[in-house]
C-alpha cells in the first residue's frame, strides 16, 4: 500500500491514512472568488476576507444544502461527512470523511478549487487528512466508491460520485504538521525510553514544582504503608454487579494506580539519585501488584472496558519508564499483561462490525478508549509485534477526529461535564502521542476552542452547566485546573481570565487537593508548552454572547464578568438526542444570581434508571414545545436533529434561531423558535409549530422554586435574588397548568436527595396544525418597559418594547430602534443580507 508524502509540492499534498495515494494533481486553480458550479447546481461563497480573524462564534451558523445521497449516514452512529457542506475549515489541512459502510472498498476523492479540477485521491479508508496545507479558496469535493479493478461501482449519469460538498479555507486557518503514518510508527520504533516523556528538565518551573511537591509529600506519607493487594484481589473476585460494591473497588483499584503514579513520578524528577532508586522500586511493587490482576477478569475488557484499559495504559507508561531496571523476563511478562488487555479493547472498538469506530463513530467510550490504545502502541512500539497493528488502525482515526462529539469550534455535544471528562481523560495520552510521534492535539482546533466553550458555559456564577446529562453538577475545582493547564501551556486566550475569575471566586490559590492532581498529573508535571496563541484576553473584553455552531448551542450573558449576571442558553443541535444529550432541540434556560429559574428539569441518577429515561431525557422536561399529552421529540436517537440557523448581535439586541423539525418527526413539518434578546432584561420567544393534523399544543416551562400563576397567560418565579416572569403576549386561547414533582421520582440510592422541581405548561384549548406564539419573558424584573404585541394584518407577529419594535413574520425577524432600521456600523455579528445605504434587513432565519 501506498502511503505517506507524494511530493505534490507546497500547494497541493499527499494523504496521511494507509492506502492512501494521491492519484493526480490537475491545475491549481485561481484566487479566492465567488463560483459558480453550473454543472452541479451550486454556488460556493467567496472565502471570507482575512482583516480580520474568522471567529465562527461570532459569526452567523453556517447552514448546509439539503443534500442527501449515499454519503448521508443511515445509521444511528455512522460518521458524518467531514468537511460539513458550506462550512469554513478553522484546520488545515482539512479532515474528509464519510461513511464507510460495512463492506470494504476503495474510493477516489476529487477536489476542486475555485471551480477548477485541483486534487484527486484514492483510498481505502473513509477518513483521511491530506499531509500537506491546501492553499486558501472555496473548495468542494466529492467521492465515489471503486470495484476491484477500479471501476465505479454505482452507475448513473454522474459517474456513481456523490453530490459535491464545498467548504472555505482561509489564509487564517490553523496550519497542522501532522506526520503521516509510517513517519509517526517510525519515531516510535525508535524512540528512547522512557519515551512518553519529554526531556527531564533541570529545573521544575514553578507551577510544575508546586504540582511535584503535592505528589512527592503523598509519596513520603504513603512510603511506609503496604500495598493490601491481596485483600483488594478478594474484594475484585467478590464484586459482583452491584453498583457501591463495584464503585469501591474500582475506587480503591485507582488508588493502586495513582500510587504508583507517584512513585514513577518521584523516580523520574527528584534531584537525589537514591531518592529515585527507592522510588522505582516502589513503583516495581506495585506493578508487580497490577499485573497480578486477571487481565480476562473482572478488571478486564468485559468487566469495566474503561478500567481496563486505564490500567493498562498506566501499566505501559511503567514498563517505558522502569524499562531498563527491569531484566527481560519481567518485561515479558508486563508486556503480555499490556497486550491482553488492550488487544480485547481493539478487537471490540475498531474491528468488529459492532463497534469499528471506522464505520460507527458516536461511541461515548469508543473514541477514548481509541486514543489509550494509540497511546499504548506508540509506548510499546518495536516490543510488540501487535503495537504494529494497533497502531496502524487508529492512528488514522485518533489524529483526525480528535472527537466525534463536537467540531473545530471547541463545543461537545455530550454536555459540559462530559466533555471535561473526555478532556480530563484524554490529555495524558495526547501528551504520550505528542511525545512519541510529534502530532500536536494542543494545536488541533477542537482542544484550542475548548477552553472558549467552557468560558461560556462554565463561568463562576452559573448554576446549570449546560445542556445533557449531569448539567446541574458543577465541578468547578475542575474546570479551574482545566483552565491552569491551558494557561501552563500557553494557550491562555480564554483560558487565563476564566482560571482568575474561578480563583477569586472560589478563593483558590497554589496546587489544589489531591483529587484535582490526580486526574492531571502527568499533564501538569510533563506538558510540552504549545506555540503561544493569541494574548490573554480579560472576561470584559470577551463578547458576552457566543455561539458553538457545531453542536448547536448558544449563550447570552448580561455581564459576563459579573458572577451575579443573567445568563441564557439555547440549543437547537444536529448531534440529536443520542447518548448524553436530551430530546431537548429548541429548548432554553435562563438563570441569574447564581441561581436557576427556567431550567431543563430532571437529575442525572443514573444512565437509563427510570428517572433518566422516563422525565430527564424527553422533551416534556425541558423548556419546549410538546403536543398531545407530551409528545415530543424521540428519545437515544441521533436523528431527532435541529439546526441553529441564524445568530445576529445588533444596537445591543442578540439574536437566534433554531429549526427543529427533523427532530419531532412524524407530521410535524415545522419546529422553528427565534430568540431575541433586548437590553433592560427582555427575551421574546417566538414559536411556529405547523403539523399534517391538529394537535393540542403546550408550551412547557420549569422551575427550580414555586412558580406563581396570574391569570391563565402569565406566571412568575423566584428564587431568591434571581426573578423572572413567563407571559404569552400573543397565541391562541391557553390554560395553565402547574405541578410539582416527577412521574418517575429520580433514585436516592444512587444520587442522594433531590431538591424539589416546579412545572407549568401553556396547553391549547383547542387542537390546531398551526401553532404560532410570542411569549415574553421578564428576566430580574425586565426593568419594568411596557411590551406589547399583536397578530400582524398580512400574518406574523408584531410588538414593541420600548425603544425596540419589528416582526416575525415569514420566516424573518425585523428590528427598529427607535423607529429606524438598524445600520450595518450598529452590528457586532452582522445579519447575511445587508441592503442598500447599510440598512439591514434581516433574512430568512
Amino acid at each position: 500500500m501506498a502511503t505517506g508524502r507524494q511530493g505534490l509540492g507546497p500547494a497541493g499534498g499527499g494523504c496521511a491514512g494507509p492506502g492512501c495515494r494521491a492519484r493526480r494533481r490537475l491545475m491549481p486553480g485561481r484566487r479566492m472568488g465567488a463560483v459558480m458550479l453550473a454543472a452541479a447546481g451550486i454556488v460556493v461563497l467567496a472565502t471570507p476576507g482575512t482583516a480580520e480573524r474568522f471567529d465562527p462564534h461570532q459569526s452567523p451558523p453556517n447552514v448546509p444544502r439539503n443534500v442527501q445521497d449515499w454519503l448521508t449516514p443511515e445509521d444511528r452512529k455512522e460518521l458524518r461527512e467531514r468537511p460539513e457542506d458550506s462550512s469554513v475549515q478553522l484546520e488545515n489541512p482539512p479532515v474528509f470523511g464519510w461513511k464507510s459502510g460495512r463492506d470494504m472498498y476503495s474510493f477516489e476523492v476529487a477536489i476542486e478549487r475555485d471551480g477548477e479540477p485541483y486534487l484527486t485521491f484514492v483510498t481505502t479508508s473513509n477518513i483521511f487528512r491530506p499531509d500537506s496545507p491546501l492553499p486558501p479558496g472555496a473548495f468542494n469535493w466529492r467521492v465515489r466508491q471503486l470495484d476491484q479493478i477500479g471501476r465505479p461501482r454505482r452507475a448513473g449519469d454522474n459517474g456513481g460520485w456523490s453530490v459535491p460538498r464545498t467548504f472555505n479555507l482561509r489564509e487564517d486557518s490553523i496550519t497542522l504538521q501532522v506526520p503521516d503514518i509510517w513517519t509517526a510508527f517510525g519515531k516510535a520504533e525508535t524512540a528512547r525510553r522512557p519515551r512518553a516523556l519529554p526531556p527531564r528538565p533541570a529545573r521544575l518551573d514553578e507551577a510544575k514544582q508546586a504540582v511535584f511537591d503535592v505528589v512527592l509529600a503523598r509519596y513520603l506519607k504513603e512510603a511506609g504503608s503496604a500495598p493490601a493487594f491481596a485483600g483488594l484481589r478478594g474484594s475484585v473476585a467478590g464484586a459482583g454487579e452491584g453498583i457501591a460494591r463495584s464503585r469501591e473497588v474500582r475506587a480503591r483499584l485507582r488508588q493502586m494506580i495513582r500510587r504508583m503514579n507517584d512513585a514513577l513520578a518521584v523516580s523520574v524528577l527528584h534531584p537525589d539519585e537514591a531518592v529515585r532508586d527507592r522510588a522505582a522500586g516502589t513503583a516495581g511493587v506495585y506493578l508487580d501488584g497490577i499485573v497480578g490482576f486477571d487481565a480476562f477478569g473482572r478488571t478486564g475488557h468485559a468487566g469495566d472496558d474503561l478500567l481496563n484499559i486505564r490500567i493498562a495504559k498506566a501499566v505501559a507508561r511503567a514498563y517505558d519508564i522502569l524499562y531498563r531496571r527491569m531484566d527481560p523476563e519481567r518485561r515479558g511478562e508486563v508486556q503480555r499483561h499490556v497486550e491482553f488487555r488492550t488487544q480485547a479493547a481493539f478487537d471490540f472498538f475498531l474491528l468488529n462490525d459492532r463497534g469499528n469506530l471506522g464505520q460507527f463513530t458516536l461511541s461515548s467510550h469508543g473514541f477514548q478508549i481509541a486514543t489509550h490504545v494509540l497511546a499504548i502502541a506508540a509506548l510499546m512500539a518495536g516490543d510488540s509485534d501487535r503495537a504494529t497493528l494497533w497502531f496502524r488502525d487508529t492512528y488514522p482515526l485518533v489524529s483526525t477526529i480528535v472527537t466525534p462529539w463536537g467540531g473545530d469550534d471547541g463545543g461537545y455535544s455530550n454536555g459540559v461535564n462530559y466533555g471535561v471528562w473526555e478532556f480530563v481523560n484524554h490529555v495524558d495520552s495526547w501528551d504520550v502521542i505528542h511525545n512519541v510521534v510529534g502530532f500536536p492535539y494542543f494545536e488541533t482546533a477542537w482542544v484550542r476552542n475548548f477552553a472558549e466553550f467552557l468560558t461560556y458555559f462554565a463561568p463562576p456564577g452559573v448554576s446549570q452547566a449546560g445542556f445533557g446529562d449531569g448539567a446541574e453538577k458543577l465541578r468547578p475545582e475542575l474546570w479551574a485546573e482545566i483552565s491552569r493547564l491551558y494557561v501552563e501551556r500557553g494557550r491562555g486566550e480564554y483560558a487565563t481570565a476564566l482560571l482568575a475569575a474561578w480563583r477569586a471566586h472560589l478563593d483558590i490559590a497554589g496546587a489544589e487537593a489531591d483529587e484535582l492532581s490526580n486526574a492531571l498529573l502527568w499533564p501538569r508535571l510533563f506538558g510540552v508548552q504549545a506555540a503561544r496563541s493569541g494574548a490573554p484576553r480579560a472576561l470584559g473584553e470577551i463578547p458576552d454572547a457566543a455561539i458553538f455552531p457545531d453542536i448547536g448551542w448558544a449563550a447570552v450573558h448580561s455581564d459576563l464578568p459579573d458572577p451575579e449576571r443573567y445568563s441564557i442558553l439555547f440549543k437547537s443541535s444536529q448531534f440529536g438526542s443520542f447518548s448524553h444529550s436530551h430530546a431537548d432541540q429548541n429548548s432554553f434556560m435562563v438563570m441569574g444570581h447564581g441561581r436557576p429559574l427556567l431550567i431543563d428539569s430532571g437529575y442525572y441518577d443514573g444512565y437509563r434508571s427510570a428517572h433518566h429515561d422516563g422525565w430527564t431525557r424527553r422533551t416534556v422536561a425541558h423548556n419546549a414545545i410538546t403536543y398531545d399529552g407530551g409528545k415530543g421529540q424521540p428519545i437515544d436517537d441521533p436523528t431527532a436533529k435541529g439546526r441553529l440557523t441564524d445568530y445576529w448581535r445588533c444596537g445591543g439586541a442578540v439574536k437566534l434561531t433554531g429549526r427543529a423539525a427533523r427532530a419531532y418527526g412524524g407530521d410535524i413539518v415545522e419546529a422553528d423558535r427565534t430568540l431575541l434578546h433586548l437590553p433592560g432584561g427582555l427575551l421574546l420567544v417566538h414559536d411556529r409549530m405547523a403539523a399534517g393534523t391538529p394537535k393540542r399544543w403546550e408550551w412547557n416551562f420549569h422551575a427550580a422554586a414555586p412558580i406563581l400563576a396570574v391569570g391563565d397567560r402569565t406566571a412568575r418565579i423566584r428564587n431568591g435574588p434571581a426573578e423572572a416572569s413567563v407571559e404569552l403576549l400573543v397565541g391562541p386561547p391557553v390554560r395553565l397548568e402547574l405541578a410539582e414533582g416527577f412521574p418517575e421520582p429520580p433514585n436516592e440510592r444512587l444520587m442522594g436527595p433531590a431538591a424539589q422541581q416546579y412545572h407549568g405548561v401553556f396547553v391549547t384549548e383547542s387542537a390546531s396544525a398551526v401553532f404560532e406564539t410570542l411569549a415574553l419573558i421578564r428576566i430580574g424584573g425586565g426593568g419594568g418597559q411596557p411590551v406589547t404585541a399583536r397578530e400582524g394584518e398580512g400574518g406574523g407577529i408584531r410588538f414593541e418594547a420600548g425603544r425596540y419594535s419589528g416582526s416575525f413574520a415569514g420566516g424573518r425577524t425585523h428590528l427598529l430602534v427607535d423607529g429606524a432600521p438598524l445600520a450595518a456600523a450598529n452590528c457586532a455579528v452582522p445579519p447575511r443580507t445587508l441592503l442598500a445605504g447599510g440598512r439591514l434587513r434581516f433574512g430568512r432565519d
